[in-house]
């Protein structure tokens, strides 16, 4: 709808304000949430999917995709697909939600989508600096990976701690105000990341290694009291949702700006979107390849299974998005507006076929025919059998038995037309009855006919309907406004 709006359809971003303003935070939020036990139990794996899977996808696919397109510059190449290897377990989780996937699946997946998304984003910033500078060394480049790596680690490390110590010594000092912390844990990856970028480091790494770090605060609970986790909790939850929905607003804003420069463009929309689909192909394929041979999943037999779990599950996310808009506005335009939308493309593919084709590879749920546990029926059942063998309120008894045996039906209640039909048959019987009584002179006819409006207010409440439930509301209400009217002038005249 946006693009719709004049003033937002030569939208441009500035990209450095993606790394330091969505990416940042958002890996930050990862990296507490993350936990550390089971980051040092599946830390082979981790290591081999988001590194070693990144590094070989990168080279092996950059080469394959400038030699399928050599309108793509090998560098660019490299940087494409450095932008399209970090997943996002988002989709993963979304699927897990409607078939839930093993725990060590769902672990190695999280655990991954942490630590690739630095990997990637290192890959990347060396792929975009050898395209702009012109020239590449393979020795240069290793060494540099390793710098910028493992040294935004440590020094995420170091001040993720810090920050930590200097929160844990505000709250000894009695300064535990929930805003005050949640101000601090909101600066800290801004802070961590400027730092680290002054220092040529990967400001990334140094966010997530600082969210670990205080995350190990979070589960401890010894800083912060029940209140501080609950607000905290809420507040990032709360801004990784912004942040994440924020960056497809952005997509939704700019894309229409690629499409149009793509039709214009000599290369044409149909090859780049083809150039997608390749690569998510390839990657694919990589990717279902080195988890059949490379990665071990605990507690697991069918190891095809896995790796076509793990395949399927490598989808792009927030994180692509970001890389593609990071790209320098410096660059040729066309060239770079191509290149965002071949990530969009892979996004789109990576985020449409997991929930589809997810459920086809895991096992499905045993289906319960009665809607509840068999124990959980034989404890309501032992229930209205006891409070039936009350003798000495038995009225109260009555009332507490027909609680527990709606419970106990609740699964199996009939549908809604099926109810209309039963009360509909109960109604006829009842009404044909009071005629009966009426004719026999058993009952009066005063008594019959408020017998029979009764049922039928009656009916009129337990169709359930929204509208038939406003409606009675409403008549209540201005029959209890009449009656305290009247009431009122009674009170007067008395």
């Amino acid at each position: 709808m946006l693009t719709i709006v004049p003033s937002y359809r030569n939208f441009a971003f500035d990209p450095s304000v993606f790394s330091f303003a969505i990416i940042a935070p958002l890996l930050f939020n990862e990296g507490q949430n993350a936990s550390r036990l089971w980051i040092g139990r599946t830390l082979g794996n981790i290591v081999s999917l988001a590194i070693g899977l990144v590094l070989v996808t990168i080279i092996a696919l950059g080469i394959t995709v400038h030699w399928l397109f050599p309108i793509i510059p090998l560098a660019l190449a490299f940087a494409v697909i450095a932008i399209v290897s970090p997943t996002d377990a988002s989709a993963v989780n979304a699927v897990n939600e409607s078939t839930p996937l093993a725990p060590e699946q769902m672990l190695i997946l999280s655990n991954e989508s942490l630590f690739n998304d630095a990997a990637g984003i290192v890959a990347f910033d060396l792929a975009l600096t050898a395209y702009i500078s012109g020239s590449f060394s393979a020795t240069g480049a290793a060494v540099d990976f390793l710098y910028v790596f493992f040294g935004g680690i440590l020094v995420g490390a170091v001040l993720g701690t810090l920050i930590v110590s200097l929160r844990a010594w505000l709250i000894r000092m009695g300064d535990d105000e929930p805003i005050i912390m949640v101000t601090l844990q909101l600066v800290t990856p801004l802070l961590v990341y400027f730092i680290a970028d002054e220092l040529e480091l990967s400001g990334i790494l140094a966010v997530v290694a600082a969210g670990i770090a205080q995350g190990v605060e979070r589960d401890r609970l010894r800083l912060t009291s029940a209140r501080m986790q609950m607000v905290t909790t809420n507040v990032w939850e709360m801004l990784s949702g912004i942040l994440s929905g924020l960056v497809f607003v952005l997509l939704g804003i700019a894309l229409p700006n690629v499409i149009t420069s793509s039709l214009k463009s000599a290369t044409g929309f149909g090859t780049l979107v083809l150039i997608g689909v390749v690569i998510y192909a390839l990657k694919f394929l990589l990717r279902f390849v080195w988890s059949r041979f490379l990665v071990r999943v605990p507690n697991t037999k069918n190891r095809l299974n896995d790796a076509a779990i793990i395949a399927l599950s490598g989808a792009s996310g927030t994180i692509t998005l970001s890389l593609a808009f990071s790209m320098p506005t410096s660059m040729n335009s066309s060239l770079r507006q191509a290149l965002i939308l071949i990530a969009a493309v892979v996004i789109i593919i990576s985020l449409v076929l997991p929930p589809l084709l997810m459920p086809l590879l895991l096992p499905k749920p045993p289906v319960q025919k009665n809607g509840q546990h068999v124990w959980v029926r034989r404890m309501l059942s032992a229930g209205i059998d006891a409070v039936r063998a009350n003798t000495t309120n038995r009225a109260e008894a009555q009332v507490v038995a027909d609680t527990l045996s709606q419970q106990l039906i609740l699964d199996d209640a009939p549908s809604r037309r099926h109810q209309r039909v039963l009360f509909r048959q109960t109604i006829d019987v009842e009404k044909a009855t009071i005629e009966a009584m009426r004719k026999a002179k058993t009952i009066t006819d005063d008594e019959a006919y408020y017998y029979n409006r009764f049922i039928d207010l009656n009916d009129f409440t337990a169709d359930q309907r929204i509208w038939k439930n406003l409606w009675l509301r409403t008549r209540f209400t201005f029959h209890m406004g009449s009656m305290y009217k009247d009431l009122a002038k009674r009170k007067t005249r008395f």
